[in-house]
């Protein structure tokens, strides 16, 4: 069994790496606001990817940017927020008092679990609004 362990960790442990890789290269020369920071994608109600996944967040003041260990991207343009808040409850999940940051854009609506979801909120609520 813990050899299973072992290489399941190497392998996702490398997919971590390449996915903080291609977050750094789709960031590029943009300034990055918050992030990059892990973070637990808890899917989409509408037109996002709803596959659930780990991976790393970052803001930047036109995108919201994540990159999944496992799975696609999932980017959202500033310009699409309509509102952010955060909910106990998302897409009828709930995990032991954990608290979603919800992204509202006019495609529907996505949620992470982020540390610090508040000051996520508010500087996605700010950037938004520029």
């Amino acid at each position: 069994m813990s050899v299973i362990r072992s290489v399941l960790g190497a392998l996702l442990g490398g997919r971590a790496d390449a996915a903080r890789r291609d977050l750094a290269e789709a960031i590029g020369d943009e300034q990055v606001l918050l992030g990059p920071a892990s973070a637990s994608y808890r899917g989409s109600i509408g037109a996002h990817p709803r596959v659930k996944g780990n991976g790393t967040l970052a803001l930047t003041p036109t995108r919201l940017l994540f990159r999944m260990v496992v799975g696609g991207p999932v980017d959202v343009d500033l310009a699409t927020v309509t509102a952010v808040s955060t909910a106990k409850a998302f897409g009828g999940s709930f995990v032991g008092g954990q608290t979603h940051l919800v992204v509202h854009t006019a495609a529907g609506d996505l949620a992470w679990y982020v540390a610090e979801h508040e000051r996520w909120r508010a500087a996605i609520e700010a950037s938004a609004a520029h």
